[in-house]
């Protein structure tokens, strides 16, 4: 398997596609590897332009840590048209509580998997 600096864009998108299905199909849960400060920061900024529009990031974090993430498709119904999402393990809401995966800190995830979900998320589409 090529690292994530030599797959193509095509490549590293299937491959990213295959990943996130993979990991939101089997439901595992992994302990929450935090989310950078300046990108915490700039998601209560948009909580505070958007009031509602998703839970309090700090209550994320919280039930994040708490309880570890589960990987989510937002269009299961889409398979090959869905974006990945970590969630809150036990009882959250896609909708509400869904974090895109490049926003975690993929130096501290132990899940080779999940590690590789969270650096191709950052990868522009």
């Amino acid at each position: 398997m090529p690292s994530t600096s030599e797959m193509g864009h095509e490549e590293s998108m299937e491959r990213k596609d295959a990943l996130a299905r993979e990991l939101a199909e089997s439901g595992e849960a992994f302990p929450f590897p935090g989310i950078p400060e300046d990108t915490v920061t700039r998601m209560r900024e948009e909580e505070a332009m958007c009031p509602g529009f998703m839970t309090n990031i700090d209550d994320i974090i919280r039930r994040c840590s708490e309880h570890g993430i589960v990987v989510a498709l937002s269009s299961a119904d889409r398979p090959n048209n869905s974006t990945p999402h970590v969630m809150p393990a036990k009882d959250g809401n896609l909708r509400m509580d869904g974090i895109l995966p490049k926003h975690l800190v993929a130096e501290n995830i132990a899940d080779e998997r999940l590690r590789e979900l969270v650096m191709l998320d950052g990868i522009r589409e």
